[in-house]
């Protein structure tokens, strides 16, 4: 994301944000699997558009947690949309 804004995640909180990641994804797919069981395809699929976005912050995060090993303790993140506002971070 060219010019846009940033967020600064300490390295010791990677771990904390990817967790959270994992959760929802879990409550996504474990969503999908109710709505799924009323017959409901097209939302289902929906959700589980939800489910791979935050498998996607996972591999991001931990992309960006192997970089930053290599430099110091902050990086810059351009994804705008990690929780940290999750109530387990």
């Amino acid at each position: 994301m060219a010019g846009g804004k940033f967020l600064k995640i300490p390295l010791g909180m990677i771990q904390k944000v990817i967790e959270a990641c994992r959760v929802n994804a879990q409550g996504f797919l474990d969503d999908a699997r109710m709505i799924i069981s009323k017959g409901r395809f097209g939302h289902a699929y929906v959700v589980v558009q939800l489910a791979i976005e935050e498998l996607g912050k996972i591999v991001l995060l931990k992309e960006r947690r192997a970089e930053a090993a290599k430099r110091a303790g902050v990086w810059k993140c351009t994804y705008t949309m990690v929780p940290l506002s999750h109530p387990k971070v």
